[in-house]
């Protein structure tokens, strides 16, 4: 359809343009939605939801439920009142599988392979506050959501995780 305006002939289909302006406004609203998802922690490293915090008795484990691939990370473990000195934390296979541990902190006084995964036992100061492990740990390959179960000090915990490409 030709329309005159002020002289100049144009060639407009102003159906087509109204669909286009409804698609543009739909990808807009598509890119606010990706922005807000990685603000919040949807896509992984950073923000309130990428990452979780479980209970095992009276200690508390702080994990990733959302990790990039190849991207490094953390998991720290905060013993409370545990009896004695001891404390021993067992990281479950689904875990090992999807995750390669860098670094322990504090170094554990052993490490015993078992069925279930890796128990990591550690000496604790009876009057040192907090009592807490960190793990380094590096994602190995995109896992969408899986679940651990695991024990610190023999009390049991349970997460899932995501490892975005």
């Amino acid at each position: 359809m030709s329309q005159i305006i002020e002289g100049l002939e144009v060639d407009a289909d102003r159906p087509l343009q109204e669909k286009f302006w409804f698609w543009q406004r739909v990808g807009w609203m598509g890119m606010l939605l990706l922005v807000i998802a990685a603000v919040v922690g949807l896509t992984g490293n950073s923000g309130p939801l990428s990452s979780g915090k479980v209970e095992a008795g009276t200690s508390t484990v702080d994990y990733p439920r959302i990790s990039r691939w190849r991207a490094a990370d953390s998991l720290s473990v905060s013993f409370g009142d545990t009896a004695g000195t001891t404390g021993t934390i067992l990281l479950p296979q689904e875990f090992l599988h999807a995750f390669t541990i860098d670094m322990v902190t504090p170094q554990p006084t052993r490490v015993v392979a078992t069925s279930k995964g890796l128990e990591f036992h550690f000496a604790l100061a009876a009057d040192a506050a907090p009592r807490e492990v960190h793990f380094a740990i590096t994602p190995q390959l995109p896992t969408f959501p899986s679940e651990a179960r695991g024990t610190v000090s023999g009390r049991p915990y349970s997460f899932s995780f995501t490892i975005l490409p």
